[in-house]
């Protein structure tokens, strides 16, 4: 997915640790004000179209679920962008394939519980671990899987990491909800509100537990690497099918690189495919086989086998 020239300067001034600069930049030159009035138009003509609009309702590969839309966020990611669409459709569709006779689904940055309410429909006799630092997005992921009856799926409000204790991340009044991780150096220079949240390595959690993963899905802002570190016996033992979005220009904030992330894979005895177009709709299932000397520019969703 390309980015436009503007997102591009940011998310490489972000990754630079020049956000704030650029901002008073913004400032200076009047862009702050008129986004402001631009944004606050455009909020006031969507509160008028989706204002009370509380849930919104998905059909998919024979599940009908519901998801919660009362809170600001939740109501801008489904509208309008995916109405009479499907979240990731592409992802989605082999995710819940895949998933088929699997007895443990783990939904690593598990979000508003997308992926958590889909996969305990698809295993109804199995179990579902979702974790998630961000605890507004616990809360809402936890309504989601109220309002669908499901009793078989746990969100827990941990991040899961390299390393049992705890953690700190950023949240930003300027981004989403899906786009909070882990704190990095360039993070802490950027401004926002530090909060820290218990972080346990996924090896420490299923340790006492009889029924290990057979299917992970990895999407935590950059910090891959730390995720499959703290997985190390859970991959020695059980080799669980992995569903990974890797984020190559978020994973310096964290000394670590896409090649660092498919090296660990492969040394594992993984064969790895990227699924090209991950946020693309349609049935295709066309995936490509990638090597040590891969390289990727841009998010993209990693199949390990």
């Amino acid at each position: 997915m390309s980015l436009s020239p503007i997102r591009w300067i940011r998310r490489a001034a972000r990754s630079a640790g020049f956000e704030r600069p650029l901002r008073a930049v913004y400032a200076a030159l009047g862009f702050d004000r008129r986004n402001r009035e631009k944004q606050q138009a455009s909020e006031a003509e969507f509160q008028a179209r989706y204002g009370n609009r509380l849930t919104h309702e998905v059909e998919f590969l024979g599940h009908k679920l519901v998801f919660t839309t009362e809170d600001t966020y939740s109501k801008h990611f489904f509208f309008p962008k995916f109405e009479g669409k499907i979240f990731e459709e592409r992802v989605t569709r082999l995710l819940l394939e895949a998933l088929v006779g699997k007895k443990c689904f783990v939904d690593v940055g598990s979000n508003l519980g997308w992926f958590t309410c889909f996969g305990a429909m698809t295993i109804p006799n199995g179990e579902v671990h979702a974790f998630e630092l961000d605890d507004q997005n616990v809360m809402i992921a936890r309504k989601n899987v109220a309002l669908n009856g499901i009793s078989n799926a746990t969100v827990h409000h941990i991040a899961l990491s390299s390393e049992t204790g705890t953690v700190r991340y950023l949240r930003k009044p300027t981004l989403s909800s899906d786009a909070n991780r882990i704190a990095t150096n360039v993070d802490l220079r950027s401004g926002g509100t530090l909060i820290e949240v218990p972080s346990m390595k996924m090896d420490d959690f299923f340790a006492s537990r009889s029924v290990p993963p057979d299917l992970i899905k990895i999407d935590v802002q950059g910090a891959e690497l730390q995720v499959l570190q703290g997985m190390r016996s859970i991959i020695a033992n059980h080799k669980p099918l992995l569903f990974l979005e890797l984020h190559p220009t978020e994973l310096p904030g964290f000394q670590a690189t896409a090649g660092d992330v498919t090296q660990m894979l492969f040394d594992c005895g993984y064969e790895i495919e990227e699924l090209p177009e991950m946020r693309g709709s349609g049935s295709s299932k066309d995936v490509r086989a990638i090597n040590r000397n891969t390289t990727f520019r841009e998010t993209t969703m990693l199949i390990a086998r």
